[in-house]
């Protein structure tokens, strides 16, 4: 079909399209750690560079990503170029795993890459929907899209502990890198219906619109706060997965699959969290809320390392 799809059609093909790299994504964040344990056997202070070159991209490049992003006349050529270039980068590791040059520096960078690539995805999508869909079909969408965001933080762990305890956790990265190819086949399907923007005729420099947006995040300091809390929240949260990876494979002696499933059932709170947060907001407060979901974050992370022994799993001999 050469023509428009419809608005169904549109939060349809979004919906699977957004399910498929968030799962893949959530798949990456856990198999990369394991292969840096189960493989390559880092040391803690290693395996957290894993999880630090993750979270860079995200603390450092989303706003003056952002704003190239913002600059482009079309969306779609982003999104197909970051599903690829994952792709890509996801097939490098069973390839120097089979030819033996599979290594800690290779794979900080290519989980670096990834973490880019995948920022971009995210701010184009952001700005894509709304050029497609409007109205009632633009809230479907976005419910949808958060849908598929929930489920694969509890089904990509599970995911990437089957796939790994499967394939071994190199090749099960070549699994992961068909998930990017089937979201960029998707959006491909989806592109004309992107009407095109014409270029700003003066645009301004993007170093104004970066002094721009730090004179308006001065201005709103709620803003500001909420935005300093959710880039510190995320880049803690990468660093501190590969360590819990560390942790469970090394101290509690437990298996890809078990670790993975470990990740999923504790990404379950997520969809627990999405559905008591109207409540919990409506008796505390949007502020309130907001600062205890954040306080407990922290100290839930310590649980590892004050679990009774009989709660951990025992290394097989």
């Amino acid at each position: 079909m050469n023509g428009r799809p419809t608005s169904n059609d549109l939060v349809t093909r979004l919906f699977f399209a957004g399910a498929v790299t968030l799962t893949g994504d959530a798949v990456t964040l856990v198999a990369l750690p394991l292969i840096a344990v189960v493989v390559l056997h880092v040391p803690p202070a290693e395996l957290a560079l894993v999880g630090l070159a993750q979270a860079l991209p995200i603390l450092l490049l989303s706003i003056p990503l952002g704003t190239w992003v913002d600059r482009r006349t079309r969306r779609w050529p982003l999104l197909i170029a970051s599903d690829l270039a994952r792709a890509g980068l996801l097939v490098i590791v069973p390839l120097a795993a089979l030819a033996g040059m599979l290594s800690l520096p290779l794979l900080i960078a290519i989980a670096f890459l990834m973490s880019c690539a995948g920022t971009v995805f995210e701010l184009g999508l952001a700005g894509w929907i709304p050029r497609i869909l409007s109205g009632d079909a633009l809230h479907k969408a976005n419910a949808r899209i958060e849908l598929s965001r929930s489920g694969a933080l509890v089904g990509g762990p599970m995911l990437a502990g089957a796939l790994v305890a499967v394939l071994t956790a190199p090749i099960a990265l070549l699994a992961d890198a068909a998930s990017f190819l089937g979201s960029a086949i998707i959006i491909g399907s989806a592109r004309r219906a992107e009407p095109r923007f014409d270029p700003d005729p003066t645009p301004r420099l993007i170093r104004d619109e970066l002094t721009a947006g730090a004179a308006f995040l001065r201005q709103q300091r709620l803003v500001a706060a909420v935005a300093s809390t959710i880039t510190i929240n995320n880049f803690s949260r990468n660093v501190a997965l590969g360590i819990a990876v560390l942790y469970l494979v090394d101290s509690a002696g437990m298996g890809p699959a078990a670790v993975a499933l470990a990740f999923g059932v504790g990404n379950a709170g997520f969809l627990v969290g999405a559905l008591v947060a109207r409540r919990v907001t409506t008796r505390l407060g949007m502020g309130p809320t907001m600062q205890l979901g954040v306080a407990l974050f922290g100290p839930s992370m310590l649980l590892f390392a004050l679990a009774p022994p009989y709660l951990r799993a025992r290394r097989s001999r």
